[in-house]
């Protein structure tokens, strides 16, 4: 059956946020050291994996830095370059605009920016002509650089507009570098035709994208999820549909936004705002374009219109001529068409029996070995009671073993008197596996899980994404969650009484 994740791994793409240095994978890292006399903090690729895995801003920026200095030569950049180009073939990313700070490697290093941009273009080449995908640069300036220094990068930037540069970038740390610092580097672009693309309300608030819309020119903002702090600056940029190349895994690592469930993209959307889908450094964050859609779709329920829109949102703000755009988009569609042929129709809500519905909880039966808990908010003593002797009362009713898959995101068991009555249901024959997702702080509920756990003999777990939960359940029952329409099952509980 080919499913909406199908669709979504299948669809043609556009990435309008993604950083070269910051999408080197662990392999090629370790290769570039090795070629290069340069000590790692690990020695094997899964070592180098297991460190790029993010734990904070310091460890992130180390990272970054680290990846910098291995990029020594003119060939290191065309290999980041083909490697990239080849994973984002991989993902049938077929365009896509790419942030490179070209400064850094010519500070650093002494590689003339004309030999930079021949490697890049070299590898350019070979992937529009061998793998089917185009990029366009975005040379950025390091906010941590001098005026002046940023000056060199707009004039660079300018004199390769017809050699694949389509935009001048601001990255690097927000606080203490505000967009006026660059105000000139970005004038001198602007004159020449070339876009302004900055970063902005990542680190800091929405006054920092207001400064990049109306002191550097901004045609879109990278990241900008902090406009909802500010809702004049929302009614501005809905009005001028400014795009927002949001990357919410990004964000998440980064502490912008707590978790997934809690990040503001649907409430961007919902605002009325001008939204993108990006992947900002994909290794660094343990992600890849693919799976920001796939997150969409198992957080947030996102069904295939507003896949495909945020898809079309992409190609529109893409810095290309109209009539290679109207290309693109006519190529997208097309595929679109063919995939959308090929989707399993969406299994009505009928189709997933509600077994029991309370005011605070109700049982759905998703197939007969699994029954989904939505909460609808957190329940009183009473209401924890009568939920413990439901689950027993189900177990009792059914045929064989039954897995629970709970919802956590509005409510969730926390009085201890509840927990211990929780604990003694895993000794039912019927009773298989169990498992959570949605509690940001779950420290309270893990206790339930940690109490089931003993009782059963194995480990259950809680986890703050609805994904983990899943690859649990299929972990311990492969083919259990297999054929289930999530977005329909996922929507907001007042969609379903």
């Amino acid at each position: 059956m080919f499913s909406l994740e199908d669709f979504v791994r299948e669809m043609p793409k556009v990435e309008l946020h993604v950083h070269l240095e910051g999408s080197v994978r662990p392999q090629t890292l370790l290769t570039l050291a090795m070629q290069h006399g340069i000590a790692l903090p690990a020695t094997s690729a899964e070592g180098l994996q297991e460190w790029y895995r993010f734990t904070s801003f310091p460890h992130f920026v180390q990272i970054y830095k680290t990846i910098s200095a291995c990029i020594r030569t003119t060939d290191d950049i065309e290999l980041i370059t083909r490697e990239f180009l080849a994973e984002q073939a991989r993902q049938r990313v077929l365009y896509s605009e790419v942030t490179y700070t070209t400064f850094t490697h010519f500070q650093q290093k002494g590689i003339p920016f004309s030999e930079q941009m021949a490697a890049i273009n070299r590898a350019r080449v070979w992937g529009r002509d061998t793998l089917g995908v185009e990029i366009g640069l975005i040379l950025d300036i390091d906010r941590s650089l001098t005026p002046e220094e940023g000056e060199i990068t707009a004039r660079w930037a300018v004199e390769s507009m017809a050699d694949g540069v389509v935009a001048l970038g601001l990255g690097g740390p927000e606080v203490g570098n505000p967009p006026e610092k660059f105000e000139r580097a970005f004038a001198i672009a602007r004159e020449a035709g070339l876009r302004s693309i900055p970063h902005a309300g990542e680190t800091v608030g929405p006054e920092s994208i207001a400064n990049a819309l109306h002191i550097l020119g901004a045609r879109r903002i990278g990241h900008g999820v902090r406009c909802l702090e500010d809702p004049a600056l929302v009614d501005e940029l809905r009005a001028r549909q400014i795009p927002l190349e949001v990357c919410p895994t990004s964000n998440v690592c980064l502490g912008v936004a707590p978790s997934w469930q809690e990040h503001p993209l649907p409430r961007l959307i919902e605002a009325g705002l001008y939204v993108t889908l990006n992947s900002d450094d994909p290794p660094m964050f343990n992600t890849t374009l693919t799976q920001e859609y796939l997150n969409a779709v198992r957080v947030f329920g996102f069904d295939r219109q507003q896949i495909e829109g945020l898809v079309r949102n992409a190609v529109q703000a893409a810095c290309l001529p109209d009539d290679r755009k109207a290309a693109l988009a006519a190529h997208i569609e097309a595929r679109m068409a063919e995939l959308r042929a090929r989707l399993a129709p969406a299994a009505p809500a009928s189709a997933y029996a509600v077994l029991l519905r309370r005011d605070a909880f109700e049982f759905i039966r998703l197939t007969p070995q699994l029954i989904f808990v939505r909460w609808f908010r957190t329940p009183t003593v009473a209401e924890g009671m009568q939920f413990v002797k439901d689950v027993e009362d189900l177990l009792n009713a059914v045929p064989g073993p039954t897995s629970f898959i709970s919802d956590l995101r509005r409510g969730a068991i926390k009085d201890v008197r509840v927990i211990d009555k929780l604990t003694s249901l895993p000794a039912h024959p019927h009773w298989a596996h169990a498992t959570a997702f949605g509690s940001v702080s779950s420290a309270v509920y893990s206790r339930v899980y940690e109490r089931l756990a003993h009782q059963k003999g194995y480990e259950e777990e809680t986890w703050p994404s609805f994904e983990k939960a899943i690859q649990y359940l299929e972990q311990q029952q492969p083919g259990l969650t297999q054929g289930i329409d999530w977005p329909s099952v996922l929507q907001a509980p007042d969609d379903k009484r």
